[in-house]
């Protein structure tokens, strides 16, 4: 049966009190994508409309017209994490739009005994239940400067739901990609509105907090990339740090193996775990599948799978 506890194991997760003058939890953090997770978390170079996501400005670089992406995976055993997004080319730009869902159905209502001290406290089921939700909805623009500098921005609408109470709030994203075949850099500004605050019925509020993250990939051989980032998150300014390694064999370029460390915050200890996984394009249908071997139990030994269709 499900319980508050495991609720309260995801809000911990990213050290977010409940509806209270805390930072909002992002599901961005976890990964746009399996083809993202399997690359260490590294944002910025996806050809992908999940790019959305992570770089606005990477939707410049998706070759086809227009590109459809899907992730789903089950975090935690019941915590379902899912996105959906869409790109179109026009001769005026990129656009993009998607939406990103986590969700935990069927919480128990818990209430103490009266029995029990504070102390030791004993919770006992009422025998009704609540949902939670959290998402965010990006509307994305990118366009090229230069044949190699592409410049993005997106409008973020977030919401949630927990029990009876109801939250939202908007921020905006930048993002700037220099892209070479041999080298490429990118940085990400999120939130950079960062005095808006998801608001709740309750009166409380939470606040959604600038990311800026920076990424830099190098072709090391023909057939091999090394890829870097730093994120700095966070009111506290903590940094993460990621690196991966992508192979390409060029006897089959349309596989791809990599794997890499990744750095991420519990509460606000800084924990580490490594990813690996592999790509495959068939003409117009891509799929990703990434392992995950973490350092947080209920993310040691996840697998993720994502889709992309490109028209």
């Amino acid at each position: 049966m499900k319980s508050v506890a495991l609720f309260l194991c995801l809000i911990g997760l990213w050290g977010v009190p409940l509806l209270a003058q805390a930072e909002f939890f992002q599901g961005t953090n976890v990964g746009s994508s399996a083809r993202m997770i399997r690359m260490a978390n590294i944002e910025g170079f996806s050809k992908l409309s999940s790019s959305i996501f992570d770089n606005p400005a990477g939707i410049v670089g998706i070759p086809s017209e227009r590109h459809l992406n899907f992730f789903y995976s089950q975090l935690m055993q019941e915590v379902e994490f899912k996105n959906v997004a869409g790109t179109i080319k026009t001769p005026y730009g990129v656009f993009g739009a998607g939406i990103m869902l986590t969700e935990v159905r069927g919480i128990a209502v818990t209430t103490q005994d009266i029995t029990s001290d504070r102390d030791t406290a004993i919770f006992l089921e009422t025998g009704a239940y609540f949902d939670y939700m959290n998402g965010v909805v990006k509307l994305s623009y990118g366009f090229s400067q230069t044949e190699n500098l592409h410049l993005g921005l997106s409008g973020s609408y977030y919401f949630t739901k927990i029990h009876d109470y109801t939250g939202s709030g908007v921020n905006f994203d930048a993002g700037m990609l220099y892209d070479t075949p041999t080298f490429a850099t990118s940085i990400v500004l999120r939130n950079v509105a960062s005095g808006l605050k998801v608001k709740y019925s309750n009166g409380g509020s939470e606040t959604l907090s600038l990311q800026t993250v920076y990424g830099i990939r190098y072709l090391f051989m023909p057939d091999v990339q090394l890829l870097g980032q730093f994120k700095i998150v966070g009111e506290s300014k903590r940094m993460i740090n990621s690196v991966a390694a992508v192979y390409t064999p060029t006897f089959l370029p349309y596989i791809t193996v990599s794997g890499g460390y990744k750095e991420f915050l519990v509460l606000k200890n800084v924990k580490g775990g490594v990813s690996l996984g592999i790509g495959l394009t068939l003409g117009s249908i891509s799929a990703d599948y990434a392992m995950e071997k973490s350092e947080h139990p209920e993310f040691n030994g996840k697998h993720y799978l994502s889709m992309g269709f490109a028209f």
